[in-house]
């Protein structure tokens, strides 16, 4: 049997529009179906290096745990090297 594999649905908004997307039926019955509500943010420096480097930096809120991740370009979208440590 194969692992489980994480897929992001990935959406630019502003804070007042989450609540509206919350309410969408396909995202309603995604957690309905077990998927997973997880907290991301990501980070750059005000120059945009991270992304000239082709890197992202990730915190992500999983429960009451954070776990900070560096992500590289990869050969796919879908594989991307990757790095990821839990944080207080």
């Amino acid at each position: 049997m194969s692992e489980p594999r994480e897929i992001e649905f990935k959406l630019e908004c502003e804070r007042s529009d989450i609540v509206t997307i919350q309410a969408h039926p396909l995202v309603r019955e995604a957690s309905e179906q077990g998927a997973t509500d997880l907290g991301s943010t990501y980070f750059d420096t005000a120059e945009q290096r991270l992304r000239e480097a082709r890197l992202g930096l990730r915190l992500r809120r999983i429960g009451e745990r954070y776990v900070q991740t560096l992500k590289a370009e990869g050969d796919s979208l879908f594989r991307r090297p990757e790095r990821a440590q839990e944080v207080p």
